[in-house]
């Protein structure tokens, strides 16, 4: 599967059912989590999908993410979002546990910096930074 074809197919679906229905946690976190392995298979065509270390693709996304920071919050939102808490250092960073799937108002977190993260602005972010990433056009 091509970057364009998974970003189609998968990603750009998830947040497309979101839109339509966008008091459905579970859509929303679906549409994140997709969109976060964007930068994975950007990377991939970056290596023209060749053999690679996972090293070396870890190493390529994390550049993909540095191109577009964007996709660097995301990765920490969605770190969260999958592992329930992040942690640097042995340092508690991030949670999820506060999120309530039934209340929209709790979908957010605030980060160790204390500024707030509205996770249905974090998706229009990314889909915003999707349509500037040549590989996905």
């Amino acid at each position: 599967m091509t970057v364009k074809e998974f970003y189609q197919q998968v990603a750009l679906k998830n947040y497309e059912d979101y839109k339509t229905d966008p008091t459905s946690y579970r859509k929303l976190w679906s549409t994140l989590v997709s969109a976060n392995t964007v930068a994975e298979h950007v990377g991939l065509e970056r290596l023209d999908y060749g053999p690679s270390t996972r090293t070396g693709l870890s190493n390529k996304a994390h550049e993909v993410r540095q191109d577009y920071p964007d996709l660097q919050s995301l990765n920490k939102r969605t770190i969260a979002l999958k592992h329930v808490r992040s942690y640097v250092a042995g340092q508690l960073t991030e949670t999820s546990t506060g999120i309530s799937p039934s209340d929209p108002a709790t979908w957010q977190w605030i980060d160790a910096s204390g500024t707030t993260h509205d996770l249905r602005d974090v998706a229009d972010r990314i889909f915003a930074t999707f349509r500037t990433i040549p590989e996905l056009k």
